[in-house]
Formats: structure tokens, sequence, C-alpha cells
């Protein structure tokens, strides 16, 4: 044992489970910047948030220090399952989609269809460049289909 001022002989050998003998020492002196009310239960709340990712690491003991609260929700939570993240992301594209919609309407009425036309082929090469334009859902940033214009 590293032995670790502030940090738990549990804390430590999670933080050894998760991270390895490599990266243990690193994370250790992590753990130990969180000092505060339960330290114990927000080291290992942390390390298991973390799932292993040192930057992960970094913002939820940075986010432990600004409420230690937070990490215990957090970590008191279950995992979404498969179809609660694929429902959240449907409902997220959908929302980017109204958005979409939403503000291409917006510049027709300001700038009528040409301008507006214009305008999100401008927006697209400036700010969406060819990753966003080849994303595997097929939706551009420019204008909706007239499919699913409201």
């Amino acid at each position: 044992m590293l032995g670790s001022v502030g940090v738990s002989e549990g804390a430590e050998q999670l933080a050894r489970a998760i991270f390895g003998p490599e990266q243990l020492r690193d994370v250790l002196e992590i753990l130990a910047w969180y000092d505060d009310v339960q330290a114990d239960n927000v080291h290992r709340a942390v390390l298991a948030l973390s799932k292993g990712d040192m930057d992960a690491l970094l913002d939820l003991v940075a986010a432990a220090a600004d409420d230690f609260r937070d990490v215990l929700m957090w970590a008191s939570l279950p995992e979404p399952t498969a179809e609660e993240r694929a429902k959240a992301r449907a409902r997220a594209e959908e929302l980017i989609r109204g958005h979409r919609r939403a503000r291409h309407r917006y510049l027709v009425a300001r700038f009528g269809a040409e301008g507006a036309e214009q305008i999100e082929r401008s927006n697209e090469n400036l700010f969406q460049g060819p990753r966003r334009r080849s994303q595997s859902d097929g939706h551009s940033a420019g204008p909706p289909d007239q499919a699913t214009a409201e």
C-alpha cells in the first residue's frame, strides 16, 4: 500500500482495480486533493464514475470540491440502459431538427428564401465543414427537407 495521506485503504484498492498499478500514484495524488466532507465516500464515488479515465477523474474531483453532494448523487444513480440512451439520443436529435426548422423559418421570414439559402450554405461552409456534412444521420446543418418541415 502506498498510504497516500487522506485516502483510505479501501479507496486505494479500488483505485488500483480501476486504474491499474501504473497510474496508482497519480490517481492517489488527485484523490488527495479532495479532503473535505465525506472524503472516503467521495473518493469511492469519483473512482467509480471515472471508469478509469484520468481526465474524468480530474473533472469529478473538481466537481466534488465545488459541491461534494453532486458526485455522491451521480454515483447513486443507476447507469442508463441502452434503450434509455437510445431514447435520449433520439429526443436530442429531434430537438436539433426542430431548432433547425425554426431557424430556417426565421431566416426565410427575415431575408427571403434566397437569402436564407445563402446564409445556410455560408454557415455550413464556415462552421460545420466536411465532418458535420457527412454525419451518419444524414442531416446537414442546411435547411430541412420539405418532407420534414412543419
